[in-house]
């Protein structure tokens, strides 16, 4: 992959748009519908009037067709092409740093808002995507531990599957959590809308919770979270559940997503940093794209404050990786001095009396 792949702007990395298609078959819930109605059912969060946009219908074929493709009836094995131009969601520029490596694993630092693997708008801007082309291995494993090869990628598999790895996450979440928690709710995954929520039907697991350091100018707690299970977004759906949400989580806070929305409806642009200004907002658009006139940016999406800190099994190997920014807080302690001072200038004695404020920062480490 040719490093022009990648272009930088104001610490985001994003990647050029590229042609690219989809291929995929029927489902049986789609039978005696049309495609568009069954777009519609199975991606709720894509709003309605997309499908019905004049140059949408040209960018799909069915069976090899492009006539009518959109409004088509839906029958087994029908075969659905979606050629379009891709343009990948920007992640943060902050480089990818190897932590730990043998010849056969290596341990990466991944900063928050690179996913592991292609999923959904991410293609190049994986930690999968960036590693095959910066580091030059492409990750066969997930998380921050990649295998080189595929024995070692079967080895660390089965030391997850067996739960000997032992993981160690950094939060920073809203309100004050002065107590440790073992929160062991069940976690329900919704596959249609991406989410997971606490339920009696949903499979166990388990996070122990304790704070670290409590930020009293911003009523948040830097927490360890140490969870012993590994189900879809386990730690902020317990983060969520104990009433102390990831400060920035756009999916289970819901503060945070309300001042999202706010910001959308072009309501509220005090939370994000200005990219390019637009209708007295926001809008992150740069130019738009001269193959589908689409913006050339997406919606601003920053770096969630949940970390990584420590993997670790017994016996075999120990990685950690360096404390975020966000979790570096520092106390303030005011000591105020008063300092008499006699001057003696041309014979006259001077009386000063000053006051110092000295600050001793605490950083957690």
């Amino acid at each position: 992959m040719a490093a022009s792949v990648y272009f930088f702007q104001k610490g985001k990395r994003f990647v050029y748009p590229y042609p690219t298609e989809l291929k995929y078959h029927s489902k049986a819930r789609w039978f005696g519908k049309t495609l568009a109605q069954s777009f519609k059912i199975d991606f709720p969060r894509i709003p309605a009037a997309r499908w019905d946009r004049p140059n949408i219908e040209s960018q799909f074929t069915v069976n090899g067709d492009p006539t009518n493709s959109l409004h088509r009836i839906m029958h087994a094995h029908d075969v659905i092409c979606h050629r379009y131009h891709q343009h990948e969601k920007f992640v943060t520029d902050k480089p990818i740093k190897v932590v730990f490596e043998t010849e056969d694993m290596v341990a990466l630092n991944k900063p928050s808002t690179i996913p592991i693997h292609p999923v959904a708008q991410y293609n190049h801007n994986t930690l999968n995507g960036i590693a095959k082309h910066e580091l030059g291995f492409s990750a066969i494993f997930r998380i921050v531990i990649c295998a080189k090869n595929s024995q070692e990628a079967q080895r660390i598999s089965s030391k997850f599957t067996s739960r000997a790895i032992k993981k160690e996450y950094i939060a920073r979440v809203d309100g004050h959590l002065q107590d440790r928690v073992d929160c062991t709710a069940p976690i329900f995954r919704e596959s249609s809308r991406s989410l997971s929520n606490v339920s009696d039907d949903g499979r166990e697991c388990q996070t122990l919770i304790e704070p670290i350091h409590y930020i009293a100018s911003a009523n948040q707690t830097v927490v360890r979270c140490i969870p012993t299970t590994g189900r879809t977004h386990q730690i902020r759906v317990h983060l969520q559940h104990i009433g102390h949400p990831i400060v920035n989580d756009p999916l289970y806070n819901p503060t945070y997503a309300a001042q999202i929305r706010r910001y959308i409806d072009g309501t509220d642009d005090k939370h994000y940093e200005f990219v390019h200004s637009a209708n007295g907002r926001e809008d992150l658009f740069v130019e738009d794209c001269e193959y589908c006139q689409k913006p050339m940016m997406a919606i601003y999406d920053e770096e969630m404050w949940l970390h990584a800190r420590k993997y670790s099994v017994e016996n075999d190997f120990s990685v950690e990786s360096d404390m975020p920014e966000w979790a570096l807080s520092v106390s303030l302690l005011r000591i105020k001095l008063e300092v008499d001072l006699v001057i003696p200038y041309k014979a006259v004695e001077c009386r000063l009396a000053l006051s110092l404020v000295t600050f001793d920062e605490i950083f957690v480490t």
